[in-house]
């Protein structure tokens, strides 16, 4: 009996055409949401390739100055390719391929890195957007904001009225009277709705990430959670409708209760959270790092000498032999920009702690919110968020070191730069980041209040009986 109230609930909402509408511009958002995430993942893929290529170019023209020298030739342009500062490289962030599903922090985070022995650490990441600020500012039309923020509104399109319409048209004691217990009676009725909106939400995108990147069948296990977190979210608000719907109020008034709920869970909360973040974990001001950063590397540049002193005391074993020749001026500027890198490191240190506290309230308060647990998920099984750039960083951050553990004995001997130095020197390896760690307690924190409005709901189906029965 529960499958023949279903397919009456279906005829009749096909038959509106209103909730027609609505379907049909939820699917359209879908395709249009797909649409932007996958042109946005081919702009990221451009970059991070001309990134590639031009860093590349560089090393060819550094190796052939190199190769015109050593064959007796004179070497195009301004010849520098032996000194060690010459060395340099970019490391382009590399794009997720689920990007179509989430953008999430792609578009504010840094798309490359320029390493060489003189990269500071306020200038290791290119900050250069391939988007307009305003763009990032308010956020771009993705996928995962038509899942966050209108899908909700689809399901209460659809289930503001479940049992309250069926009370105004006086069928709802009809409807108790069929030999179907009240709980069969509105799982058959939520279902509907349901599965209007969470199945094209589910299956157009999967189907979408496989056809766009076809290499993407590896990534079955992250598209499994994506469905999940799709399906607990959208259950989530389909429970709070009925429970709306439970308390006997009139269909108007279920309305304008479920979009103050909207309005809550969705915009004023995740909004209080940012807030609360910044005010209890403020960052360092920017201008305080660079004012910072001048006077040291001021006070830095006039004691150069003293600074190579003591960086030959520290590293005794790089000191050349026979004592101190012709002025270092390498050495001399690279001890300079170390004591300025020095001074500013608590700066830095300040920065990571006040973010990590940030992240670690958000982590705790999230939960009051599904709507915030939903998108920190959909950016976890992405690979958008700040884990897969704190992967890559720290890829950065080890060519860093290793190239300054290849280059700083050279630069501290005199020595130059040869075709083998080139060809041993240290390369950049991406960290890989599978995305979806931590999503399980997402899948809690959209399942255990899901839970509890069932079971609210529960209590409320004795109001239900008793309308059958009078």
């Amino acid at each position: 009996m529960s499958i023949v109230i279903a397919r009456h609930e279906l005829r009749s909402m096909l038959r509106d055409r209103a909730l027609l509408c609505v379907l049909v511009i939820f699917l359209v958002a879908l395709t249009g949401g797909l649409s932007v995430g996958t042109s946005t993942l081919h702009r990221f893929e451009r970059v991070s390739d001309a990134v590639r290529v031009e860093s590349d170019a560089y090393l060819a023209r550094m190796r052939t100055q190199l190769e015109d020298v050593a064959a007796g030739r004179k070497p195009k342009g301004f010849f520098s390719a032996n000194r060690p500062s010459a060395l340099a490289f970019s490391a382009p962030r590399p794009p997720s391929p689920l990007m179509p599903l989430c953008i999430g922090q792609s578009e504010v985070l840094p798309v490359s890195a320029r390493l060489s022995l003189f990269s500071a650490q306020s200038g290791l990441f290119d900050l250069g957007s391939i988007d307009n600020a305003e763009h990032q500012q308010i956020g771009r039309f993705d996928l995962g904001f038509v899942l966050v923020y209108l899908m909700p509104l689809m399901l209460i399109a659809l289930s503001y009225n479940l049992l309250s319409g069926e009370r105004e048209r006086g069928t709802l004691p009809i409807l108790m009277n069929q030999p179907v217990s009240p709980f069969g009676m509105l799982v058959a009725k939520a279902a509907v709705p349901l599965a209007m909106i969470a199945g094209p939400a589910v299956a157009i995108p999967i189907l979408w990430t496989l056809v766009a990147s076809p290499g993407s069948g590896e990534l079955w296990g992250r598209l499994v959670l994506f469905a999940l977190l799709v399906v607990g979210y959208g259950a989530f608000w389909l429970t709070l409708a009925v429970m709306v719907n439970l308390l006997g109020w009139r269909s108007s008034t279920n309305a304008l209760a479920l979009g103050g709920c909207w309005l809550l869970f969705v915009l004023v909360l995740p909004a209080a959270l940012q807030t609360a973040g910044s005010v209890l974990y403020p960052m360092p001001s920017r201008m305080a790092l660079i004012t910072e950063s001048r006077l040291a590397e001021v006070e830095a540049s006039q004691r150069r000498q003293q600074l190579v002193d003591r960086f030959y005391r520290d590293h005794a074993e790089l000191a050349p032999e026979g004592g101190a020749g012709q002025p270092n001026r390498t050495l001399a500027v690279y001890a300079s920009f170390e004591e300025t890198e020095r001074a500013v490191q608590p700066v830095f240190l300040r920065f990571e702690q006040q973010l990590a506290a940030q992240q670690r309230l958000l982590g705790l308060l999230q939960y009051l919110s599904p709507a915030v647990v939903f998108r920190e998920a959909l950016t976890r099984v992405a690979a958008t968020d700040a884990g897969a750039f704190a992967g890559y960083r720290d890829s950065v951050l080890t060519l860093r070191s290793e190239l300054k553990d290849f280059l700083l004995p050279r630069v501290a001997r005199g020595q130059m730069l040869t075709l083998a130095d080139y060809d041993s020197a240290p390369r950049f390896r991406a960290a890989s980041y599978t995305g979806g760690a931590g999503v399980s307690g997402a899948l809690a924190g959209l399942i255990l209040p899901t839970l509890l409005l069932a079971l609210a709901a529960a209590r409320s189906l004795a109001r239900i009986e008793w309308t059958s029965s009078s």
